[in-house]
């Protein structure tokens, strides 16, 4: 669902019937302002009627930029949220760049648990 602008945001709710799972990409290297509005995105992503039943899966992505927040402390954040309770999710620490020659890392563990969790639905 890429995209932040708001000509972009108010289509996406089109697409959400029917969803069984949503991946949210969250640039872990930006900076405090670009963190603080994902997170109010992802806030109302989750909120939504239509996505109630759908697994998450949240990229944290570029794993690899200075002071990048850890997979692990997204995690850690997002447990006591109430409207995570009882919802499947999980957090996996990417580095979706190309040019490390390996496709990007984390991938592979990203799409295998979609793909395992996915089938269940």
């Amino acid at each position: 669902m890429g995209g932040t602008t708001e000509s972009r945001q108010r289509v996406w709710h089109r697409h959400f019937e029917g969803t069984k799972a949503m991946i949210f990409v969250f640039d872990s290297g930006s900076t405090l302002a670009r963190r603080r509005l994902a997170k109010l995105e992802f806030c109302r992503l989750i909120q939504n009627q239509d996505l109630k039943e759908a697994i998450i899966l949240i990229l944290a992505n570029k794993q690899d930029a200075p002071h990048a927040i850890s997979a692990s402390t997204i995690r850690e954040k997002l447990a006591d949220w109430p409207s995570l309770q009882n919802r499947t999710w999980h957090v996996v620490g990417t580095c979706a760049n190309a040019s490390t020659g390996d496709g990007g890392s984390g991938l592979d563990e990203a799409m295998a648990w979609l793909t395992d969790h996915y089938a269940t639905k």
